[in-house]
């Protein structure tokens, strides 16, 4: 019972008397593992982006270009022969054009003309026309 077993004895007990203690242990660096952990992610990232790179610069050089319409035929465009610059006396002063809608011919005097682009109702013919003469 009096017998000491190793686990119950001191830590000093099998150092020679007068023998310092083990100095301090140094703090272990990170290991090696923890610090290129990151790597492997960033390296798989830009595969991933090479890849999606390829894929967008292959589906680009090798696309189809468009059908072309059939509204692209261009035989039933018809011209008009209308001398420009032919102004009414004012915007009011109804004209009674030829064709529907109107391509040319007498027209409201400036500054009644409309900004070319897509109205929600219905605009002067003779505007309109001042318009088609401007572009």
């Amino acid at each position: 019972m009096g017998r000491k077993t190793r686990e119950s004895a001191a830590p000093d007990a099998h150092r020679p008397r007068g023998a310092q203690p083990p100095a301090a242990a140094a703090p272990k660096a990170p290991a090696a593992s923890a610090t290129r952990g990151w790597r492997p992610l960033a390296l798989a990232g830009i595969a991933v982006i090479a890849v999606l790179a390829g894929v967008l610069v292959w589906r680009g050089a090798f696309a189809r270009p468009p059908a072309t319409p059939a509204a692209a035929d261009l035989s039933a465009v018809q011209t008009f022969a209308y001398v420009g610059n032919q102004h009414t006396t004012g915007p009011d002063v109804p004209v009674a054009y030829a064709e529907v809608p109107p391509v040319g011919g007498e027209h409201a005097p400036p500054p009644y003309w409309l900004n070319c682009g897509i109205y929600d109702r219905p605009v002067a013919n003779e505007s309109a026309v001042h318009s088609l003469e401007h572009g």
